[in-house]
């Protein structure tokens, strides 16, 4: 992941003087592809950013590793709440970072209303996943597509989705080779 091309890109409007203090201070390996994309959809709603205005000019301020894009990341943004940022920056910026009582109870309400929890799941429930996962695996091209996708995963150092499926087929005697 070091070695990966990143960019450290600076959001800003005419009220805005130097990234130093102003401003929207970020860091990405997919700006041209994705992450641009986000903050123009998203404007104030993306992660680490607040009151980021729907009209907003954009400037990448340095190329480089992921490692020195960090670095540089958390030099102009050392602390919480400098211009647009609501986190500091670098590596794990929001790591420390306290939000208010009525932030962490809408986020307590959210996390309730979406049915994710931490509460066992049922052995009937697991074996309806186990089917339905088998049962997809059984249509022509399927397994051969998400082994291309997990190889160009892998190739590109994306590893949001992992292959969890594949414990699962190798545990039925459907997967008999190795990745």
């Amino acid at each position: 992941m070091a070695n990966l091309i990143c960019v450290v890109y600076w959001l800003y409007d005419e009220r805005c003087i130097c990234p130093w203090r102003h401003g929207y201070i970020g860091i990405s390996t997919v700006w041209l592809t994705h992450r641009r994309g986000q903050h123009r959809r998203g404007h104030g709603t993306i992660k680490g950013a607040r009151l980021v205005p729907a009209i907003f000019n954009e400037q990448i301020l340095f190329v480089g590793t992921v490692s020195e894009c960090q670095a540089l990341e958390l030099e102009l943004r050392p602390h919480p709440r400098i211009g647009w940022n609501l986190y500091r920056g670098g590596h794990k910026g929001s790591l420390g970072y306290r939000h208010t009582l009525e932030t962490r109870e809408n986020m307590a309400e959210a996390a309730r209303k979406s049915g994710h929890s931490k509460r066992p799941k049922t052995p009937e429930w697991r074996a309806a996943i186990s089917a339905a996962t088998i049962r997809r695996y059984a249509r022509p091209g399927e397994l051969a597509k998400t082994i291309a996708s997990v190889k160009r995963a892998f190739a590109h150092g994306d590893f949001r989705r992992k292959p969890s499926r594949r414990s699962i087929l190798v545990k039925h005697g459907q997967l008999d080779f190795d990745l």
